[in-house]
């Protein structure tokens, strides 16, 4: 009770570090005055980030979501629209930022999990935070200090806050996800953290935070379904720049610690009911017309160039 009450003294919505109305790369906003419930020294800094999450920025045309044509399954009359729209595939954009997100995830998590198939340590979900005076400096060490072999890391600049409140609330539950069903109304409180799916053993946290400052909670480990699960619900929210990765490869897995080869096929959509080959159609001056369900499909193939480790 003694936190929440601190939280709601120096918690209005006239301090708020970011609202909900995120721009396209807002440049400018204001840091916490507090930090997990404890007040930080004086009133807050303005930061220059150039950051925003998917889906906050501007419409990047004005044909962004128009429906091309639907498929349909011609036994059970399943209708899907999902795949075949205008898309101009921006993370920014809040008509198409789900594909981003969609192609992002489909991308890392099949790295992941061939990576996984090929190892014998375990995938984990591990949450870092930086001490509150770094600078961004030796993450590099950091991550080796960590134990963890490599991975993937995505950079998430903020946490979320319900608004009224001040409390801290769940990316899914909040307003400024364009995909929330609850819609609470929330701010971004700059608090920034790494989460990284990596393979290997870590340090033990206190030790490991004595030698570096930094704090690491393990979410446990992912496997099949819950790698591309947990890929999807972290580049959700993650730091979008216009200059950098979204997802980070380090590592064993870094991108010159491996051969990847690539190979594009010609496949139907398949109906999710009863994997069937669906029906294509395509709308000419409204009308829809059946044309060939063929889509190019890429896929990759990764080995690493040494082994073992």
């Amino acid at each position: 009770m003694l936190r929440e009450s601190l939280i709601q003294q120096i918690f209005t919505p006239e301090n708020s570090p970011y609202p909900a109305t995120m721009g396209k790369y807002d440049t400018h906003f204001y840091q916490s005055d507090f930090k997990d419930g404890v007040p930080l020294k004086g009133n807050g800094q303005f930061w220059d980030m150039g950051e925003t999450v998917p889906g906050r920025g501007e419409k990047t045309k004005d044909s962004c979501g128009f429906e091309l044509g639907y498929y349909q399954c011609p036994d059970c009359r399943e209708v899907s629209r999902e795949l075949w729209t205008e898309n101009c595939s921006k993370a920014q954009c809040p008509v198409c930022f789900t594909h981003w997100i969609k192609r992002r995830t489909k991308d890392s998590s099949e790295r992941l999990l061939q990576i996984d198939a090929l190892l014998t340590m375990p995938c984990k979900h591990i949450v870092l935070s930086p001490p509150s005076d770094w600078r961004g400096k030796g993450l590099s060490k950091v991550l080796k200090l960590l134990g963890l072999k490599g991975g993937a890391l995505v950079r998430h600049p903020w946490r979320f806050r319900d608004k009224e409140t001040g409390l801290m609330i769940a990316w899914k539950n909040c307003d400024i996800n364009p995909t929330s069903e609850l819609a609470i109304p929330s701010v971004a409180v700059r608090s920034l953290h790494f989460h990284i799916l990596g393979f290997g053993y870590t340090m033990q946290s206190d030790k490991f935070h004595v030698l570096t400052g930094w704090i690491y909670k393990n979410k446990g480990v992912r496997k099949d379904k819950a790698i591309p699960r947990t890929m999807a619900y972290l580049i959700s929210h993650a730091g979008v720049h216009g200059r950098k990765q979204t997802v980070r490869w380090y590592g064993i897995i870094a991108n010159n610690k491996l051969t990847v080869t690539k190979r594009t096929e010609l496949e139907a959509k398949l109906c999710s009911i009863c994997d069937l080959e669906m029906d294509k159609y395509q709308y000419y001056h409204g009308e829809p017309i059946k044309v060939e369900n063929k889509r190019l499909v890429r896929y990759k193939f990764y080995k690493f160039k040494e082994w073992p480790f």
